[in-house]
């Protein structure tokens, strides 16, 4: 979603702050960023000079320009995930979606006013949001109670993306609540990634702002039960979730267990865990197995002269079965961490590993009208391969 959000102007910055970075000794003539970013050289330096305002409220002195010649300055603080959560905060979408999130009153009028600009032209951006977000089915409508209308999990879905990615400790509410669920995490997995760890702790954030507006999932999308992680059951998880009152804005015992589900298959999701996990711990899960990852692991093993292990069908099974139950669940583009790195992985291996897992994938795709949902995401996938490989 973090395109969505940023306007034009942003873009282009972000942009010129890499196309320095990737650059030759970090610097770029005024021809080469013109030619590169296909603005005329007045906006070029009109976009860098926002860009060093940045810098110079933050303190860095990163960023130079003489006779014409942009440079950045490595080994420096700066940092350009920080400047893009700065320039994502700023925009006016972003602050659209925010105040529907923190406050579900709030009206047309009271939006334009507080962003200080027209009607229509709020009514643009709000048009803007709308066709991003039909992908998830969702939609923005102030006539309506509450502004953004849709399934439940899809809302909470589309909130997932929108912070996902910038300073949660700029987003996220600090509550005593929280702080207790979020030192549960870590008693349930005391290795837990820092990354997966923040996931978890945005999504169980975001049920606690949701709840709190007195939305909650509807009896039919109780489609959250999942295996039991060999970390914590989802008994054992409900008990000490319930115990600390973290569900208690729940108005009765169905409600409670329908969310409990709902949050600890993202829990489950967000901690996949990894092959080296299962290989040197005694991990031990009931129910593991589904159908649909049964048939394609079989299918997979057929393709290969090799065995796989224990540990390799057991990191196999479970994560593709959380993985294919999201799937299954959620409409819409999923944000996730280190795309690039995993694409960065598979094209340092030898040629032949690529061609036979890109092969193998688009193969199963072809013959299971379910799996063609994501043609579209290896489309993305190979375009990055073959970027790299260039």
């Amino acid at each position: 979603m973090k395109n969505i959000l940023l306007d034009k102007e942003s873009q282009y910055i972000l942009k010129m702050t890499k196309l320095l970075s990737a650059a030759p000794n970090h610097e770029l003539s005024l021809s080469d960023l013109e030619m590169e970013l296909g603005l005329a050289k007045q906006t070029i330096k009109s976009y860098f000079k926002k860009l060093l305002n940045y810098c110079q409220e933050q303190g860095l002195t990163t960023f130079s320009v003489e006779s014409n010649h942009f440079k950045m300055t490595p080994d420096t603080a700066f940092n350009i995930f920080k400047l893009r959560h700065y320039l994502i905060q700023k925009s006016v979408k972003f602050h659209i979606m925010f105040r529907i999130f923190t406050d579900t009153s709030t009206t047309f009028t009271n939006l334009h006013q507080e962003l200080g600009i027209s009607r229509s032209k709020c009514s643009v951006h709000i048009k803007e949001l709308n066709d991003y977000l039909a992908d998830y089915d969702c939609h923005i409508n102030f006539i309506q109670k509450n502004p953004l209308l849709g399934e439940e999990h899809q809302i909470r879905f589309v909130f997932h993306n929108l912070f996902w990615g910038l300073d949660l400790n700029d987003i996220i509410e600090k509550t005593s609540s929280l702080e207790a669920v979020s030192s549960l995490l870590l008693d349930f997995v005391p290795t837990l990634d820092y990354s997966m760890f923040l996931r978890i702790k945005l999504n169980f954030y975001i049920f606690q702002i949701n709840t709190r507006h007195g939305f909650f999932l509807a009896p039919e999308e109780d489609v959250f039960s999942t295996p039991d992680s060999p970390y914590v059951t989802y008994d054992n998880f409900f008990d000490k979730i319930e115990a600390i009152g973290f569900l208690d804005i729940c108005p009765d015992l169905e409600t409670k267990q329908r969310e409990c589900r709902y949050l600890y298959f993202l829990f489950c999701r967000a901690n996949l865990i990894m092959l080296e996990t299962w290989k040197n711990t005694d991990l031990r899960v009931k129910h593991l197995h589904a159908p649909e990852i049964d048939d394609i692991i079989m299918q997979f093993q057929s393709k290969i002269n090799f065995n796989l292990s224990v540990s390799e069908l057991n990191y196999l099974h479970y994560n593709l079965i959380l993985m294919n139950q999201e799937a299954s669940i959620f409409k819409g583009i999923n944000r996730i961490f280190d795309l690039e790195e995993v694409t960065n992985e598979v094209h340092h291996t030898e040629a032949n590993t690529y061609t036979f897992i890109n092969d193998f994938i688009l193969n199963y795709r072809d013959q299971n009208v379910e799996f063609k949902a994501l043609r579209a995401p290896l489309k993305t996938y190979e375009k990055r391969y073959n970027r790299l490989k260039i």
